[in-house]
């Protein structure tokens, strides 16, 4: 007995000691392709990890028809890219961003990344007389949904040579706003300047709302896109910037004038305040401008913005009173009985306005359920909440006696209630299968769910979107209960379905889909294939 007690002991110490298995590497193989789908060779093909504390990447280069194959690759989840010169940057899953899933020992095939051919604009920059202007900043600028909401977003940009031209490539397809604007090259502090460039937008528009757009198919070359400057005679802005507390500003405190209705930085002037308050902004040429006045004290910070309209003799005596931004505290809490973790949830402030004061804010939710948001401008805001436990959706945002879900949070008061944020437990899902023209399984497809109700389509966390998996499968979690159209994209580009218009040639293909507390639905889609709606 003793004898077969020794030999237990002996077994379970040796397997004890065992080492654990060795994870095997897996393999990736795809191809890239053109939008055309012909093979695409030398592209250069990048895998890698999503994993942040990894960061790992694989780099390979495709062959005479467009295969690719990394032979040795640990387990993981990685996303994939190609780059090739005179194409767009591609990625798997087009750019709605998908993920290559490795598991240990795994051979994964098809996986596909189509390259777009870039569209080229080109053209020069001329004075009044036709003459080139050398050294002007020349931007491509698109309407895009960046973070959820529509804004004029850089797409590009170049200087103008000795000969005024200028030429900027790799933009995907698109309606492009191109602009120029030119200054001095001892543009400074102290610089005196009487006249400079306007900046102007193509064809001859002072601003984004009568500037002409231009449609950039793939692979074409818009030529001729000439901009004509007008010198126009500069002005000064000068004023004062006042401490809520009346003492002198610590230093570093600035000033700036931001154009209205230009979307770009590039009509901006700015100057720097003194101690006692005083500023001047040279080199501003007439028109409306909001001007923003920024100080720090500690960890807080100070901030004015007034809108000024600046005549043809500029203006003085511009009073800008400082305020200290605020803050905004309240909890989020789980609606039901149970208690689940709130770990990784955040709580989002996004600015209603492109206000030059305003940004969007965080904060992280304690595990109490309370959160804090420092340092917000008094604007008005959209809240919404990220990292939601699965099966919840945002039920309510109450401010006060205030309904924040369906108005808003409006700080332009202060922020004198908390904030209290429901989440309900009956959120619904949909498992979605998307099918290609041949009904095979389409991966790397972008679904979005869609909401139905008008209220609920301005605010991103509303939408749902996912990327199908290499089965062309993808299961979208966290509805809240309500209508949504269904939609399956090969390629587009994130967040631009937000736009209506966008949406509206492939309204017959978007499938209907009623979502339930606590359902869970099922849907096939065929995938909108990449350039469809063109």
């Amino acid at each position: 007995m003793a004898l077969r007690f020794l030999l237990f002991l002996c077994c379970s110490a040796s397997f004890a000691q065992q080492p654990p298995a060795a994870t095997a590497k897996g393999s990736v193989e795809g191809q890239v392709v053109s939008a055309s789908g012909e093979p695409v060779r030398k592209a250069q093909v990048t895998l890698r990890s999503t994993d942040q504390r990894n960061g790992g990447a694989y780099l390979v280069t495709t062959d005479t028809g467009g295969m690719f194959a990394f032979p040795d690759v640990d387990p993981g989840s990685y996303r994939a890219s190609a780059e090739r010169a005179g194409f767009v940057r591609g990625e798997y899953g087009a750019r709605s961003g998908g993920t290559v899933q490795v598991d240990s020992g795994q051979k994964v095939t098809g996986v596909l990344i189509r390259l777009t051919p870039q569209a080229v604009i080109t053209g020069r920059v001329v004075d009044e007389d036709g003459d080139p202007v050398a050294g002007a900043s020349v931007s491509v600028m698109r309407y895009s949904y960046a973070r959820g909401r529509r804004q004029l977003v850089s797409a590009g940009g170049n200087m103008s040579d000795d000969q005024g031209e200028y030429r900027i490539h790799s933009l995907p397809p698109g309606r492009y706003y191109v602009s120029a604007n030119w200054r001095p090259a001892m543009w400074g502090r102290g610089t005196q300047v009487e006249e400079t460039f306007a900046p102007t937008y193509y064809p001859n528009a002072a601003d984004i709302t009568a500037a002409a757009p231009l449609a950039a198919t793939a692979g074409s070359v818009l030529r001729g896109v000439d901009i004509h400057l007008a010198r126009k005679r500069t002005v000064t802005v000068s004023g004062k910037v006042v401490h809520p507390a009346g003492r002198p500003l610590a230093r570093g405190a600035f000033v700036y004038a931001a154009r209205e209705g230009t979307g770009t930085w590039a009509a901006r002037a700015s100057g720097t305040v003194q101690p006692d308050g005083t500023f001047f902004i040279r080199g501003v040429l007439p028109g409306s401008y909001i001007l923003v006045a920024e100080a720090r004290e500690d960890t807080r910070r100070l901030t004015a913005r007034q809108p000024v309209a600046v005549p043809p003799d500029g203006a003085e005596g511009v009073v800008l009173a400082l305020a200290a931004r605020g803050a905004v505290s309240g909890r989020v809490r789980i609606d039901g009985p149970g208690e689940r973790p709130l770990a990784g949830v955040a709580v989002y402030l996004e600015p209603h306005d492109d206000s030059p004061a305003a940004e969007a804010l965080s904060a992280r939710v304690k595990a109490d359920g309370s959160f804090t948001i420092e340092n917000i401008a008094p604007e008005p805001y959209t809240v919404s909440v990220s990292g939601m436990p699965e099966g919840c959706y945002l039920a309510s945002v109450r401010f006060g006696n205030e309904d924040a879900l369906a108005n808003g949070l409006d700080l332009t008061r202060g922020a004198a209630a908390p904030v209290e944020i429901v989440l309900s437990p009956a959120a619904g899902s949909v498992d979605v299968a998307v099918l290609d023209s041949r009904q095979q399984p389409a991966a790397g497809a972008a679904v979005v769910a869609v909401p139905e109700e008008p209220a609920r389509r301005d605010s991103l966390q509303w939408y749902h979107s996912g990327t199908t998996d290499q089965s062309g499968r993808v299961t979208l979690k966290n509805l809240a209960p309500g209508e949504y159209r269904l939609y399956a994209w090969e390629d587009v580009e994130a967040y631009v379905w937000m736009d209506a218009e966008m949406r509206r040639p492939f309204a017959a293909r978007a499938q209907s889909l009623s979502v339930r507390e606590n359902g869970r639905e099922s849907a096939q889609l065929a995938v909108i294939p990449a350039g469809a709606g063109e």
